[in-house]
């Protein structure tokens, strides 16, 4: 069972700020009948994202506050107007309400729980005093070339890093060969066919077959659908996936996993690639959401980041997918030098750690949660 280690202050200091909160002089904590309709406002909720905010790094108030506001509130409660945090000038009445209710809050939170002093900056990052916030500091370089798809490639390889481009799905039978560009100028992929097409087809050549018997082999397996939806399940189960790219919030048009999760593919994530190349860990972006989520599409980047995912695709056992006459799509057999499964991207690129990770949620389904995720 994969096992994820905080980059930053762990779940300890978490509970820590929370268990620490003074109950307000009405008696308790709850939602606030008036609040700054129409947002609703819980006391409790707040307090729990300050801490949050606090254990991810945050160290001003105007920095927790951007923080919870645009975790708890990222649009207008139809959802169809995205709010900025801190408000803007000419922001709505509601708006600087709920900011100001938050900035008091905060004043009472810190002094409540004697802070000054702040918790530690999260591993590899050091507090920006002006801005009241740890940034990254100066990291080793992490070279991603020998552990990815070549950005070149129109085809995913199986067991490699994939940087999602524009028009790529997960669902299909489409490739860039019969479909041609899309308005963006990228070539379109489903993600799921073209890499189970070559993992099949090196499969086959390798235990012998001819050309056209190893493209026979290749087509059977990447146009079965359950094939394709087996795969599709590894990938949003791996652990790794799941924590820093799957949300509650999913579209319609998107597959549901297992845990209930599901991949967006829209610009809605960090730069995990040029982080890991500077030798941080990859970092969340996507707002989680829960189960009331389920199919609203109303999943929101908590930063201005605006990037594809970074995807591991999961190696497969290529030789149960031959000896099974290509219906097994697993990754049970195939392991790294460590012991852990190939679920999971290589120890190397695990070791890099997960930053911004909710704790609390089991990440990864089929039997491959992880325990001890994020900060």
């Amino acid at each position: 069972m994969p096992t994820f280690t905080s980059a930053a202050v762990g779940i300890t200091a978490l509970l820590l700020l929370l268990g620490g909160s003074k109950k307000k002089k009405n008696g308790g904590k709850g939602t606030t009948p008036a609040g700054c309709p129409p947002f609703e406002y819980s006391e409790e909720q707040v307090d729990a994202a300050i801490a949050s905010a606090i254990v991810a790094g945050k160290q001003s108030k105007e920095s927790i506050a951007s923080s919870v506001g645009a975790n708890m509130w990222p649009t207008y409660p139809n959802g169809k107007s995205r709010l900025a945090w801190p408000p803007s000038s000419t922001a709505p009445d509601e708006v600087v309400c709920l900011w100001e209710l938050l900035l008091r809050q905060i004043e009472d939170y810190l002094q409540e729980n004697n802070i000054p002093p702040f918790p530690d900056c999260p591993a590899g990052t050091s507090i920006n005093q002006s801005a009241g916030v740890c940034e990254p500091t100066t990291a080793s370089t992490f070279d991603p070339t020998g552990y990815e798809t070549p950005l070149n490639s129109n085809y995913p390889t199986h067991g490699t890093l994939l940087q999602v481009r524009h028009g790529d799905r997960l669902l299909g039978t489409f490739s860039e060969i019969n479909v041609g560009q899309d308005i963006q100028g990228e070539a379109l992929r489903s993600i799921a066919y073209t890499t189970l097409l070559g993992a099949a087809w090196d499969t086959a050549k390798s235990n012998g077959a001819s050309d056209a018997d190893a493209k026979k082999f290749a087509q059977d397996v990447a146009y079965d659908n359950s094939n394709r939806v087996d795969y599709i399940h590894l990938i949003q189960c791996s652990p790794w996936n799941d924590a820093l790219y799957t949300t509650y919030g999913f579209g319609p048009q998107a597959m549901e996993s297992p845990a209930g999760r599901a991949l967006r593919f829209l610009p809605q994530h960090h730069d995990n690639r040029k982080r890991m190349m500077q030798g941080y860990a990859p970092r969340r972006n996507i707002t989680l959401g829960d189960i009331t989520d389920k199919g609203a599409g109303n999943a929101q980047a908590q930063s201005g980041d605006r990037n594809l995912a970074y995807l591991w695709l999961p190696k497969l056992n290529e030789d149960t997918l031959w000896d099974s006459g290509g219906k097994d799509i697993t990754t049970n057999g195939v392991n790294w030098a460590d012991g852990s499964s190939a679920i999971m991207p290589p120890p190397e690129v695990v070791e890099l750690g997960v930053e911004n990770v909710p704790e609390g949620a089991g990440w990864g389904c089929l039997g491959y949660e992880a325990s001890s995720v994020g900060e």
